[in-house]
């Protein structure tokens, strides 16, 4: 219930909803009543005069409490004056920002505050590989402006509140910034980040995005390794399985023996580790320090994963897992220089979307988690909503949700390569289309684990990532 005790413009409305056109109050009092919550009045205020020297002379048709439902006892003198429906926010963010990230089960309840403020970064677990190579200099993902300002909520502070102190800011735009999810919630102490302008939403969400992953990253526990099983049906492919079992494909690829998804048939068990990593047998020759170092995975680490291992008595043919890591082939691949020997009639993959490059592929090391991991592909910044092309002719082996990857398309081309266009907002085709070089396939967003819109894009030989400044034209 919001109350009002003087004359209002605009402004007292324009921090409640986005209207079309401003209405001027012309009556000193007011209250409104949101029934928003209720299943027969879903999404409607209604508004009531109180006790005043003139009762608004409204030319509506005016109902009677009885009418709309209200079980309300009201004294002769306070009158309703008009009713108004509401849009649906909740409905409104989940179209306009996409799911949050599914594999981050805390994220959607962290709250930024004075004493979590998302700012800190996590400890540098690198520091336990001293003699890692690190890249020459590290990939920044998000871009960090003055698009913004800082409010630490106060004891008694509404949403609106908050609003009419930041000029042409309404509620819906604290909301959608900092991808609230219930407007009465306000904890003290709480940090929102109201953006400077409209246009600035979106880069203030980014941040929060940002904010919200360092935090779940720093209280992100190590579980010990399970194992499952699967037993393939008709119709799978690694990528359907991969996201009905919230895992990343190169941990399929990593934690069973085939080499391309083409082999998978009927019957076949597939090993399901609990999380993202691969399998790894001793060789002659190894030691857990040196497996460690050329995966780019803690012994600390790699100890939590397998509780029950003596890591310096493996012998030749002992298997571990490591966590996070990619399979081999990738692990030890170096960062590829944006100009490569391959021969020109080689080029023959279409950009999907115009835009700067702001990740490369290649070893990269995160700002967010710090960690310093393998990227398959091509972050590509380009506007929500941008449309996304096919880069080549091919059939659409999947199209639909994969875990981090959010909204994925993934097309199969003749010549065994497989493309990869994750994150998108929508999707334009479906599972088994045939689609042509070119062709509207998918709109760009920020599904999945992102803080802000982009094309994540691969090229796959078979199932290996490989880098597609070697194929694009």
């Amino acid at each position: 219930m919001v109350s009002a005790s003087s004359r209002f413009s605009g402004v007292a409305w324009g921090s409640l909803v986005d209207w079309d056109s401003y209405e001027n109050v012309s009556v000193g009092g007011f209250i409104v009543i949101d029934l928003s919550d209720m299943e027969e009045q879903r999404g409607a205020a209604h508004a009531f005069s109180l006790p005043l020297p003139e009762i608004l002379d409204a030319s509506l048709t005016l109902p009677n409490i009885e009418d709309i439902g209200l079980d309300l006892e009201l004294p002769p003198s306070v009158r309703i004056t008009a009713h108004l429906q509401l849009p649906s926010l909740i409905d409104e963010l989940t179209v306009d920002f996409g799911p949050l990230p599914r594999e981050l089960e805390e994220f959607e309840s962290i709250i930024l505050s004075t004493t979590d403020d998302g700012l800190r970064l996590p400890d540098d677990f690198l520091a336990d590989l001293p003699d890692m190579e690190l890249p020459e200099d590290d990939i920044i993902l998000t871009e960090v402006g003055a698009s913004w300002k800082e409010h630490v909520v106060r004891s008694g502070e509404t949403l609106s509140d908050i609003a009419l102190q930041y000029g042409g800011i309404t509620v819906q735009h604290i909301l959608r910034a900092n991808e609230l999810r219930d407007a009465n919630r306000l904890s003290v102490q709480q940090i929102l980040l109201i953006p400077n302008s409209p246009e600035h939403i979106e880069a203030t969400l980014e941040e929060v995005r940002t904010r919200k992953a360092r935090v779940a990253a720093l209280r992100e526990q190590v579980e010990p390794l399970q194992i499952t099983t699967y037993v393939v049906e008709a119709g799978d492919s690694l990528w359907s399985i991969a996201n009905a079992q919230n895992l990343e494909v190169d941990t399929l690829v990593g934690s069973n023996v085939f080499r391309d998804s083409s082999l998978l048939r009927p019957g076949m068990v597939l090993r399901i580790p609990n999380q993202d990593g691969i399998f790894y047998t001793f060789r002659s020759g190894d030691k857990i320090d040196d497996v460690a170092r050329r995966f780019r995975v803690p012994v600390d680490r790699i100890r939590q994963v397998n509780p029950t291992a003596d890591l310096h008595s493996l012998k030749v043919g002992n298997e571990i897992f490591l966590p996070g890591a990619r399979p081999e082939v990738v692990s030890t691949a170096r960062r590829q220089p944006t100009t490569t020997t391959t021969v020109s009639s080689g080029r023959n993959y279409r950009w999907p979307v115009m835009g700067r490059i702001s990740s490369p592929f290649g070893w990269r090391r995160h700002p967010v988690t710090r960690r310093n991991d393998f990227h398959t592909g091509l972050d590509i910044r380009a506007a929500r909503g941008t449309v996304i092309r096919a880069a080549r002719d091919g059939r659409v082996a999947y199209a639909g949700w994969m875990g981090a990857y959010g909204k994925v398309v993934v097309i199969e081309h003749a010549d065994g390569k497989s493309t990869l266009y994750a994150h998108c907002s929508s999707i334009l085709v479906k599972q088994g289309d045939r689609v042509t070089t070119g062709q509207n396939i998918a709109r760009v967003g920020s599904t999945g684990r992102t803080t802000g819109p982009h094309l994540h894009f691969e090229i796959r030989n078979g199932n290996r990532p490989v880098n597609p400044l070697q194929f694009l034209r």
